[in-house]
């Protein structure tokens, strides 16, 4: 917006019978008021010379001091006296100290100052000619910038001019905000870096994460001023804990499904393994009849099955047949042992049967 106007300025300037001293007043103020005219923001529109006295103007505002016309001076305006040697002049806001009684206002009147010196053929200066924008531009400026750049959060835009006041918004009251002597400041980190942002303390006591950027302008007009762009701390954080939040609850969900997940497909590898061992125990207590469950498949545990069942049952034949045959050396045993109680009876019959043969053959 203010290059537009600069443009415009250039544009104005080149035009031959403005850059002539001998131009009526009446046809510069013309093209004046219809150039005041296409914007809405221009508050006056002026052409002083070289001797610092306003020669035509808007609607012939500064045209006449005291009655007399062409007395009014701008010598000591820093745009008039800038355009004596630069190319071109935008200033910072600053109070309408002119103006303001000149167009009787009782609203304290801001504004912003785009000057280029009028140049004749051969290069001599002329004069200068000045414009004095609203400073409710930069209202626009930060509109465009906020809804353009900083579409969610809470944002304020600060735009510092190049002596370190806040020239927006308009009537702020953070001009000690931009604390140039603090290495660690946005303001300062804007003088060296290009943009950047950091986290700072505002003189209002809240914690702001504030962006900078210095303003370049285009094709080398720019005002050299800086946009701070702050946010509480709370609210400029406040996505990405929302975002830590959502996550941290997604990996607990997550979390919680693989535990989940293992237990049961651990249950199930395991499931196999507990069936061996349960049958192993019931064998160890001879609780029920000994028998290993053969798990069906290729796996090293349904190999490990089918071996202990092997195994197991080959035990189980082996007892049996031990057992058998115990009992059958218990039987003999058992045999034996009721013919030797029948020998020793036959033995005993015998015994007493010769004591009395031989006491009958002695009597």
């Amino acid at each position: 917006m203010v290059y537009a106007r600069y443009r415009d300025m250039k544009i104005i300037s080149s035009l031959p019978f403005i850059q002539d001293p001998t131009t009526p007043a009446e046809e510069s103020q013309a093209l004046l008021d219809e150039l005041q005219a296409t914007w809405n923001l221009y508050t006056w529109i002026g052409i002083a010379g070289q001797d610092g006295l306003v020669k035509s103007a808007t609607d012939g505002v500064l045209t006449i001091c005291n009655g007399v016309r062409g007395s009014c001076s701008v010598a000591a305006r820093p745009w008039w006296i800038a355009c004596q040697t630069a190319p071109f002049y935008l200033g910072d806001v600053h109070g309408a100290l002119l103006l303001q009684s000149a167009l009787n206002l009782t609203e304290p009147l801001r504004l912003l100052d785009v000057a280029v010196p009028l140049l004749l053929p051969n290069g001599t200066r002329s004069g200068v000619l000045g414009s004095h924008l609203n400073a409710t531009v930069t209202r626009a400026i930060e509109k465009t910038v906020l809804e353009e750049y900083v579409s969610e959060s809470p944002a304020e835009l600060f735009m510092v001019g190049s002596t370190g006041l806040v020239q927006a918004p308009v009537g702020s009251l953070e001009n000690d905000t931009t604390c140039k002597n603090d290495t660690s400041s946005s303001m300062f980190l804007a003088q060296t870096t290009r943009s950047g942002s950091v986290e700072e303390r505002w003189p209002n006591g809240i914690r702001y994460v504030t962006g900078f950027a210095k303003c370049y302008g285009t094709d080398g007009i720019s005002l050299n001023w800086t946009i701070l762009v702050r946010t509480p701390v709370s609210e400029a954080y406040a996505a990405a804990n929302h975002m830590l939040f959502v996550m941290g609850m997604a990996d607990l969900g997550i979390g919680i499904i693989v535990i989940i997940g293992s237990y049961v497909i651990a249950h199930i590898a395991t499931a196999p393994l507990v069936s061996i061992a349960l049958a192993a125990d019931a064998i160890r207590k001879r609780s029920i009849m000994p028998r290993i469950p053969v798990i069906r498949g290729l796996d090293e545990i349904a190999v490990l099955s089918s071996s202990l069942n092997s195994l197991v049952s080959s035990l189980i034949e082996k007892e049996i047949n031990l057992k058998g045959m115990n009992q059958n050396l218990m039987d003999k045993v058992e045999l034996l042992q009721k013919l030797e109680a029948g020998l020793r009876a036959s033995e005993e019959t015998f015994r007493q049967l010769s004591q009395n043969l031989e006491e009958v053959f002695w009597m």
